[in-house]
């Protein structure tokens, strides 16, 4: 009678496991989506960084990094450099082509150089010591 009994609950400890590792998944899934939904400042420097690949296509990728726009090499919100300041001057919203283009005759790191000449020359605009040679 024993041996009857056995198998029936150890096929339900398999489905009550299956269940569980279901269950997981799909809140992982959904934590991973909800993160990504909330607007997550990684999320956005990926927006920004796509967006300004599109704007100014044919840089070395070094230059597509978060150290054009944020002080840090990791991009944090509040620590923007010159040149992320002046964009977030212009339109305090999400970055847009026309938010790009309307500073790039600015110079907000005061080297005598406007944003977008550094850009296409390839020195960043927020760094007053990387000018175009």
């Amino acid at each position: 009678m024993i041996m009857y009994l056995k198998a029936p609950i150890s096929a339900w400890k398999k489905r009550k496991e299956k269940s569980n590792e279901k269950f997981f998944v799909f809140l992982f899934t959904l934590m991973g989506w909800l993160f990504l939904l909330s607007g997550d400042p990684s999320e956005a420097t990926l927006y920004n960084n796509t967006l300004f690949k599109q704007t100014y296509p044919g840089k070395d990728a070094k230059y597509y990094t978060c150290i054009l726009c944020h002080t840090g090499k990791i991009g944090k919100k509040g620590e923007l450099n010159p040149y992320g300041k002046s964009l977030d001057l212009v339109l305090p919203e999400k970055l847009t082509v026309e938010k790009l283009k309307a500073v790039e005759s600015l110079d907000p790191d005061g080297d005598g150089v406007p944003s977008g000449k550094e850009i296409e020359a390839g020195t960043l605009p927020g760094d007053p010591a990387s000018v175009p040679k």
